[in-house]
């Protein structure tokens, strides 16, 4: 019989279930957080995520497949979250003039101005994090960052624009010194980048 976090009855369980559990508790808050800010302007969820993507990263990865990939999702099931976005006039298609069958999804000023409202929606959790003392936020990053590159390294995550990941990436001798050849800067381990606008995968991460 295998052993789950989400099983309180197994005998086996333990601190490593504990905080599994505790992922999933703070990733419900998460998700419930992005509802209530997104119900309150009529969004849906994946409408008010799509909207802060575009917000944030450069017009080639604001794309359809691009984005089905970022979220998980079907493409088919982007499609009608941009559709119903374009109906209130939130995003617009720009057409690729080197490819008709591709088009980047650019914000119109009013999308714009409700991606803005959206981004807040995890201050609450945000807010706490700050109050940690500084050490604990170091290794909190650490070890989050440690996390999802090896989810992103087993495929369970599809998305995940680390800067050990990135074409731009040198590592230094130092294993506790990194460097971006983009913006030419020398890094420790706790500035390491996450969802980086700068990202560019490597050929085997895309």
């Amino acid at each position: 019989m295998t052993h789950s976090a989400f099983d309180l009855n197994d005998p086996h369980y333990n601190l490593e279930a504990k905080i599994t559990l505790s992922f999933g508790q703070i990733a419900l808050a998460l998700r419930t957080m992005l509802w209530q800010q997104c119900f309150s302007i009529n969004l849906s969820p994946i409408q008010g995520q799509i909207l802060i993507f575009c917000l944030n990263q450069p017009p080639q990865r604001c794309r359809i497949g691009y984005l089905a990939k970022e979220f998980s999702l079907t493409k088919p099931t982007i499609s009608d979250a941009v559709k119903t976005l374009e109906r209130k006039q939130l995003l617009r298609k720009k057409n690729d003039p080197d490819d008709q069958r591709s088009f980047d999804l650019i914000l119109t000023e009013k999308g714009v101005e409700t991606a803005q409202k959206v981004l807040g929606f995890a201050n609450p959790l945000h807010d706490l994090v700050m109050q940690l003392p500084e050490g604990k936020k170091n290794q909190l990053n650490l070890i989050l960052s440690q996390l999802t590159i090896h989810l992103k390294e087993t495929g369970i995550l599809s998305s995940q624009r680390s800067c050990v990941s990135c074409q731009h990436h040198r590592k230094k001798n130092s294993q506790k010194i990194y460097y971006c050849k983009f913006h030419e800067m020398k890094m420790a381990a706790t500035e390491i980048r996450m969802n980086c606008a700068d990202y560019l995968a490597l050929p085997n991460q895309e």
